[in-house]
């Protein structure tokens, strides 16, 4: 989403354009509850953590049963394998991420593998506005996710905002800008803040009569903007004046943000949603340094969001706060399988998604990747899960949201994700629980793999569910739908005709009504 397709009329302008308060960047927001009516009983915060240029998943959280082919397909940047902080018999942690391990261990920790979206974007401009917008890949949406989910729960918005139940912004971005996750249809709902502190009021012009036309209905409405900024304003220092950090941060940007993110809850501020950021992910050259996989650009800056996330739950915690707040870290999309001549790697597809805070559930949710003995140039990380059920499943069982608005605001196909503990989950309505599994890697086969023309598919279901099996090349774009139905229980052989495709690695992904994914490699000769 282009920042300038916001600005569709003077009121949207007025709202987005950030105003500068003595260097602090602000931006007059929406001003209206975030939630259902169970926001009065709770005080939930959730914080976006976001990583930008598309993270090396598979050196961050390694599969270990798959090193074997992973050493052989990306010489130049695997780590030791004995330089792993193993976590569990299959997963390890890239050597400098102990700030993670501290919380995993802590229980506070939740892993989502191979997080993505169909027909994977490998732009990093076009894969950034799938992910704050929800789209689909094949969808330009202007509004986010966020925004939007705000828009229907609350039509009318902007009008007598702030207010003494709604005194603070609902969202604010952490830096210059505001998100583009938070846009609703009229206005954005977040504020830029870079730091809590450094305040003045914006001068808001003569109390001179305001002329009719045009130009006096734009000048009233900068001038309410101006008074809202201001109003937010005394409220965000009066929350960092309140607030205190009880443990030191590293010092580094994104740790910074996420110290004043600490302070300004532990101040009383009602904000639902930040948006922090650490950028230079994209790692396409020198990822590594040479001779020493382990250290480098890319194991400075896992390190630096490691530590930083450490520190602030550590300061949660010791405010008894740590049940207010969860986070999830995310980027853009993950790095190929193969690394290139450059020490680094290339955009890829799906990658692992973490969740912190204690009310995470703790678990690694999903199969490790597979890695095959041949990977095909530009082959990236077949998708599990779709982001969109992440955070779906998140503002259904963290902010009590009602399911059907949770479709309304992403997809119809939908599926909730087991991703919060069940002590913390608001039940005001009730998620699908997920099905137990009915078809398993041991009973999915494809023969002849390799094959030069047709292969076939066979496997097995134990009861009665919809399955859509699709073929999809190694971008992650489905080229062809084998079948999309509802299939009784019984054993099923299906036709894959490779004829019309360019020899290289294709992917036959099974998707379950039951939330089940599967993807399984078979090679055109």
């Amino acid at each position: 989403m282009k920042r300038r397709e916001f600005l569709k009329n003077t009121g949207t302008a007025s709202l987005v354009v950030p105003l500068t308060l003595n260097g602090l960047k602000l931006s007059a927001i929406p001003r209206l509850p975030l939630l259902n009516s169970v926001d009065a009983a709770n005080d939930r915060v959730l914080v976006i953590v976001q990583l930008l240029g598309g993270n090396d998943g598979l050196n961050t959280i390694v599969p270990i049963d798959q090193y074997a082919n992973l050493q052989k397909a990306r010489p130049h940047v695997i780590l030791p394998l004995n330089s792993l902080i193993k976590v569990t018999p299959t997963v390890g942690f890239h050597p400098v991420m102990t700030g993670l391990k501290n919380i995993y261990d802590a229980g506070n920790l939740g892993i989502v593998q191979s997080v993505g979206y169909p027909n994977q974007n490998r732009s990093h401009f076009r894969s950034v506005d799938i992910w704050r917008t929800g789209a689909d890949a094949t969808q330009i949406l202007t509004t986010g996710w966020a925004g939007r989910y705000f828009d229907r729960l609350y039509p009318g918005y902007p009008i007598g905002y702030p207010s003494p139940t709604v005194p603070n912004p609902i969202a604010i971005a952490m830096g210059s800008f505001v998100s583009e996750t938070c846009q609703g249809k009229l206005a954005n709902y977040s504020m830029a803040l870079d730091d809590p502190f450094n305040f003045s009021q914006v001068y808001t012009g003569s109390a001179a009569v305001v002329p009719t036309g045009n130009y006096g209905r734009e000048l009233s409405f900068m001038r309410d903007a101006i008074k809202d900024s201001n109003a937010y304003a005394s409220g965000i220092a009066a929350a960092a004046k309140a607030g205190k950090n009880t443990v030191s941060y590293p010092d580094t940007d994104i740790a910074h943000q996420l110290k004043n993110v600490a302070l300004m809850i532990s101040g009383g501020m009602k904000t639902k949603i930040y948006v922090v950021t650490q950028d230079f992910f994209d790692t396409h050259a020198d990822q590594v340094q040479r001779g020493s996989t382990t250290l480098g650009p890319h194991a400075n800056l896992l390190k630096t969001v490691s530590d930083a996330i450490n520190a602030f739950r550590l300061d949660l915690k010791a405010q008894s706060l740590e049940k207010r707040v969860i986070g999830v870290s995310l980027s853009e999309f993950g790095r190929q399988i193969k690394s290139n001549a450059s020490n680094g790697t290339d955009h890829g597809t799906a990658a692992p998604l973490i969740l912190f805070g204690a009310c995470v559930k703790p678990q690694i949710l999903g199969k490790n990747p597979v890695i095959g003995s041949v990977i095909a140039d530009q082959e990236g990380v077949a998708m599990e899960h779709d982001f969109r059920d992440v955070y779906g499943s998140i503002l259904e069982d963290w902010f009590g949201a009602n399911m059907t608005i949770v479709k309304d605001v992403f997809y119809s196909g939908f599926k909730h994700l087991d991703l919060i503990s069940a002590a913390c989950k608001i039940t005001i309505t009730t998620a699908p629980k997920a099905a137990p599994e009915t078809f398993t890697s041991t009973n999915l086969k494809i023969y002849p793999n390799p094959a030069s023309s047709n292969s076939t598919l066979e496997l097995s279901i134990t009861e009665e569910e919809y399955l859509h099996i699709s073929l999809v090349d190694i971008r992650g774009n489905q080229l062809k739908v084998l079948t999309n139905k509802v299939m009784k229980a019984g054993r099923y052989q299906i036709n894959i005709d490779l004829s019309s495709y360019l020899p290289g690695t294709y992917f036959v992904r099974i998707t379950s009504d039951k939330n089940e994914t599967q993807s399984k490699s078979i090679l055109k000769l």
